[in-house]
């Protein structure tokens, strides 16, 4: 399932960066503001009832057709809203957002993937997203984009049904209840804390995503290699931090995005500024996972809202007396210091932890 997530991750996401910047680029962006507050910030409070609504089901099977029902009904509204209106259509997004990364975040539980699994669903969005825009400006030929796209997600539905039934026809999934477990895995003060970095380090990531521009990015196939950059890099994030810990993962790559972003304007530099950047989006949401293992909605929709925060900043169009470059050095230098600070601090308690076992 985790793959077929994330193909319709791409999917939905270009159908809604094709409806809002063809059909629905008229309005202004004012719609564009309000289809992402449906989009991003809904995410929490959807995030937040699908967790309420599995702390009373028991079975992983339950549970998983429960976040695959979630993920289609996403899928319904998302192509309702091309034709009928960009609130449906970010309602939609939401929905599918929480769907699908729950299902991810479940798999990636099961399979032990540390977090991998969480950056390889994320990934794709970046590359919808261009697509869809892209695209959105063959007028001519929209007609046929857009049912390409509704065949392809259609289909891709299919093969998830078709995955979901092997599952249980083979019995890859145990059915019993979930272990039982803390909700919660630390004290309220250090969850708030964490809560807190991590929501702080998403918000600076999405305003310097929309704020920090480039020159060569008027290339095509420049601005199309910088959106595979982003799209690698949220996926390499998961990875590196499953094969060497969260703390060298934070390290190595906002270290390394602090130094490319000081020479961005240059395209390797820049597009590398991007990869490394992005590495950390998986690890943030992982680490907050780990400390609300029964709230893994509430963990996702929050930490969205803070990509909406970030659009919200940059909406406002404040004054920012730096070069792009700068900014992205000091943004990846802060939440260099920000996650560093937790991640240590986390390390510090599991010792402790483990030495009084």
């Amino acid at each position: 399932m985790l793959v077929i997530n994330a193909i319709l991750h791409l999917l939905i996401d270009g159908i809604c960066a094709f409806s809002m910047f063809g059909k629905y680029a008229e309005r202004g962006a004012e719609a564009y503001l309000f289809y992402n507050l449906f989009a991003f910030a809904l995410q929490m409070p959807f995030g937040a009832l699908c967790d309420a609504v599995c702390s009373k089901l028991s079975g992983r099977l339950v549970i998983k057709r429960f976040y695959w029902g979630v993920t289609l009904l996403g899928v319904l509204f998302t192509i309702l809203g091309m034709a009928f209106g960009f609130p449906a259509l970010g309602v939609g997004n939401a929905l599918f957002h929480i769907g699908g990364g729950l299902t991810s975040i479940k798999e990636d539980d099961e399979r032990k993937l540390k977090g991998a699994g969480l950056g390889a669903f994320v990934a794709p969005g970046a590359i919808g997203i261009f697509l869809g825009k892209e695209l959105s400006a063959f007028s001519t030929l929209g007609v046929y984009i857009r049912n390409a796209f509704i065949f392809l997600t259609l289909a891709l539905v299919l093969a998830g049904f078709l995955r979901l039934y092997y599952e249980e026809k083979h019995f890859i999934f145990l059915e019993k209840p979930p272990a039982k477990e803390d909700r919660f895995k630390d004290s309220l003060k250090d969850l708030i804390l964490s809560a807190f970095i991590c929501f702080v380090v998403v918000v600076l990531r999405s305003f310097i995503g929309q704020s920090v521009g480039f020159s060569w990015k008027s290339s095509l196939t420049l601005a199309f290699t910088a959106t595979l950059a982003v799209a690698f890099g949220k996926a390499a994030g998961g990875f590196l931090a499953a094969k060497i810990g969260e703390l060298k993962a934070v390290v190595i790559s906002l270290t390394a995005a602090s130094v490319f972003y000081i020479f961005s304007e240059i395209p390797v530099c820049g597009i590398l500024s991007l990869f490394f950047f992005n590495m950390t989006m998986p690890v943030t949401l992982y680490i907050l996972i780990k400390k609300m293992p029964r709230l893994p909605g509430f963990s996702f929709g929050l930490l969205t809202f803070g990509l909406f925060v970030g659009f919200y900043i940059f909406y406002l169009e404040p004054k920012v007396p730096v070069s792009g470059g700068v900014l992205g050095c000091a943004g990846s230098v802060i939440s260099l210091i920000l996650l560093s600070v937790l991640t240590v601090r986390d390390a510090i308690k599991d010792k402790r932890k483990r030495e009084g076992n």
